[in-house]
């Protein structure tokens, strides 16, 4: 499958060691154009992700290719597909264009997703808006991911086995103050786990964060998306 086919369908989505625990890993690819998104390159430097953003719970549609520096845990590149501000723009093709381009330049593996269930460990906690929320677990690929903000943790098998990674990430939580153009102080969200994916030769671990809260009038930030290596 053509990358830009495949990222036309992700549009209509909302979307060190290696632990031994995690099993096969999926062979490289020639191009990730013949994959599926998300993948980490050959050499384990970088990720390639299909980014749809909540465009600030304004439900705009958007797509963008993002590629992200693992040892710096940074967005290097991004070659936007559709842009939020004017979805319908003509040049999309050229657009998608680009995105194959920059992904043909290396060999890339897919990243394996992992399932999503609520933490029952996790506390409650309020929002500023709706109901009360609780943490989720990510599990699969003979891993437990929990992020219970600050703190990521990840042990061996689905339930309570061997911790192999513990840190706090406090860079994953969104600080409070004005988040669009004129607004008055928001307070800071809830940052919880939307989405995690795995590659199990390396333990590169790919993270979708997201966020709850503020107020009635403030909309809630963009979810981010973070890389770490298990054993780091």
């Amino acid at each position: 499958m053509r990358v830009a086919a495949l990222l036309a369908s992700l549009a209509l989505t909302p979307r060190s060691r290696s632990a031994p625990s995690l099993g096969a890993a999926h062979p490289a690819l020639p191009t990730l154009r013949f994959g599926q998104l998300p993948a980490v390159s050959d050499d384990g430097r970088l990720v390639a992700v299909a980014m749809r953003l909540a465009d600030g719970a304004r439900a705009n549609d958007n797509l963008a290719l993002g590629i992200i520096d693992v040892g710096a845990d940074r967005l290097v590149d991004r070659v936007v597909i559709v842009d939020a501000e004017d979805p319908d723009k003509p040049d999309r093709p050229a657009r998608e264009a680009a995105a194959e381009a920059l992904l043909a330049k290396r060999a890339w593996r897919p990243l394996r997703p992992l399932e999503l269930r609520e933490d029952p460990g996790a506390p409650v906690r309020q929002g500023g808006v709706g109901g009360p929320v609780r943490a989720r677990l990510a599990v699969g690929q003979g891993i437990r991911v929990s992020y219970r903000e600050p703190v990521l943790a990840v042990r061996e098998g689905p339930r309570s086995g061997r911790e192999i990674f513990r840190r706090t990430e406090r860079r994953f939580s969104a600080p409070a103050g004005p988040r669009c153009k004129g607004c008055e102080d928001c307070p800071a969200p809830l940052a919880s786990l939307v989405a995690a994916d795995v590659d199990p030769a390396t333990g590169i671990l790919l993270l979708e964060i997201g966020y709850d809260g503020g107020t009635d009038v403030c909309w809630e930030p963009d979810q981010t998306f973070h890389v770490v290596r298990l054993g780091k």
